[in-house]
């Protein structure tokens, strides 16, 4: 499961979300006022920061799409 905590809803978390939803992967947004940077954690692994968590969800998305491509005689 991902969870991103934040400190105010924006169009950033919104595109996110819509990216978490379209890939169907389990994810929960958490508002936590006491955060400066959004973060991301899956796991124990945490990620913070705009950029870094939308590195992290383009790899997502690139993982996800290698694995449900079908791969005639492998």
């Amino acid at each position: 499961m991902i969870i991103i905590r934040y400190s105010e809803w924006d169009a950033q978390l919104e595109g996110w979300k819509e990216k978490l939803v379209e890939l169907v992967t389990a994810h929960r947004f958490e508002p936590d006022e006491s955060a400066t940077i959004p973060s991301l954690q899956e796991k124990e692994k945490i990620i913070q920061g705009e950029e870094a968590i939308t590195a992290f969800l383009k790899q997502l998305e690139k993982d996800i799409n290698d694995w449900r491509t079908p791969r005639c005689g492998v």
